[in-house]
């Protein structure tokens, strides 16, 4: 089994941030920012659609492509960490040439999840088991399930950016690379699922705030002071995406023995 050193790891993303930031932040905000604030703009209070069936369904409609923009970027920003010397143009044509990967792997997952769910339906449904708890139990196995898969998994973007196999092959990769580390990266990635929501929280309620005071002592720029609220949301959330995939990346290097 290899050595897994989380505190290593951490170290070794801050110097990569510390000594590339320019680089690494001019993708953050072309691929994990814009994407955010093009929701904004083409979703107006995307927060509040649960109540506007309309307004839900344009949101779900641009949320798919947005989020594969940003999940691009995550993977032009693993690819800059772990090739030294790799500039941004070519970290985003390895990034072009190996996303496909990235994204059916993802799609094998997906699926092979949504079809255990819906076995376990079929059975219950069967068994004459309340439709309440047969929707509890769904959610909570598929909350427990893709916590298990992104612990076993979370090697599978710097695998597929650095490897040259295909899907099926990338994710049988990275099963194997974290086997006998499931409960430290179980616990690792709840950990940074934990962190960047604080983070995001804290964030949000200090600009909110702000943005509040500031927008009732000068009303009429109150949309100014919105939108530039949303900005720095959206910095602020593009750097927390941005620690974490140079942090997996730094996980995989250890794994992976480079």
């Amino acid at each position: 089994m290899t050595r897994l050193s989380i505190s290593d790891a951490a170290t070794w993303a801050g110097r990569f941030l510390q000594r590339e930031w320019p680089l690494a932040g001019s993708v953050a905000l072309a691929f994990l920012m814009l994407p955010g604030f093009a929701i904004q703009l083409l979703v107006p209070a995307v927060g509040n659609v649960g109540t506007d069936g309309a307004k839900l369904a344009l949101a779900m409609r641009w949320m798919m492509p947005l989020g594969m923009i940003a999940l691009f970027g995550g993977a032009t920003l693993t690819a800059m960490a772990l090739l030294p010397g790799m500039s941004v143009a070519d970290a985003l044509r390895l990034a072009a040439r190996r996303f496909w990967v990235v994204l059916a792997a993802l799609l094998i997952v997906s699926a092979a999840m949504l079809l255990g769910l819906t076995v376990l339906s079929f059975v219950g449904t069967l068994m004459g088991v309340p439709i309440a708890r047969l929707l509890a139990f769904g959610v909570t196995a598929m909350l427990v399930a893709g916590a298990a898969a992104a612990a076993r998994l979370m090697p599978l973007v710097p695998a597929a950016m650095v490897g040259q196999a295909g899907p099926i092959a990338t994710l049988r990769y990275s099963w194997a690379l974290t086997a006998g580390h499931f409960w430290r990266l179980l616990a690792t990635s709840l950990l940074m699922f934990a962190l960047g929501l604080l983070i995001l929280t804290v964030a949000r309620q200090t600009i909110g705030a702000l943005a509040l005071v500031i927008g009732m002592a000068s009303a009429g720029s109150a949309a100014v002071v919105n939108a530039v609220a949303t900005l720095l949301l959206l910095l602020i959330s593009a750097a927390v995406s941005t620690c974490c995939y140079i942090f997996i990346a730094g996980i995989y290097r250890q794994l992976a023995g480079r």
